[in-house]
């Protein structure tokens, strides 16, 4: 369900300025450029279930969990027999759709709401409008979602680096194996 924009509650910008404080999306912004960015978000909220992303589809939007738990869904390729895989549970303040706010790229995972869930939305739009407006506000949000984005791909390398750690762990411990084995059999036929 779409909620009007936020400007149209000052209690309501209010409380999410408060709220927000600690966001990484907001981080090194000061309470007044937490609150013009707020005034241009659109709070919404999603049921149990509910998909908020849907992997493949096109949409310029940024989105910050407030409230509840959603779950990031690598969906299989059509017609595969592969299951959905569990990426991620993304938990109040965590941010999502960063990738494709600055680009026209698709979406590469489906987000679905595993809780009741309330968000905060940036639509693409408004941001580019945050461009031409308060140039400084929109290069210091930007600085934020490029330092989200950077820790995502840091995460992703430290775990592809320790996937393919154990795998070579793996081959030394299979190489080494077959060296013994190898070793036996040579000094068990050898004289002496």
């Amino acid at each position: 369900m779409d909620y009007p924009s936020t400007a149209d509650s000052g209690i309501l910008i209010n409380s999410l300025v408060v709220e927000t404080h600690d966001a990484r999306l907001f981080a090194d912004l000061s309470e007044a450029e937490r609150n013009a960015l707020v005034r241009i978000m659109t709070s919404q909220d999603f049921v149990a279930g509910e998909v908020i992303v849907q992997q493949g589809a096109a949409t310029r939007n940024v989105w910050m969990v407030l409230a509840g738990e959603c779950e990031v869904v690598k969906e299989p390729a059509e017609g595969s027999p592969a299951a959905p895989v569990s990426l991620a549970v993304l938990k109040p303040l965590d941010v999502f759709g960063e990738m494709t706010l600055l680009t026209p790229d698709l979406h590469v995972a489906t987000v679905r709401a595993k809780t009741s869930v309330r968000t905060l939305r940036l639509r693409g739009e408004d941001f580019t409008d945050l461009v031409d407006a308060q140039p400084r506000l929109a290069c210091r949000l930007a600085c934020n979602l490029l330092r989200i984005v950077s820790a995502r791909l840091r995460s992703v390398d430290e775990k592809l680096t320790g996937c393919l750690d154990d795998h070579d762990a793996r081959t030394m411990q299979q190489s080494w194996e077959e060296l013994r084995g190898r070793l036996g059999k040579l000094y068990a036929g050898s004289p002496g």
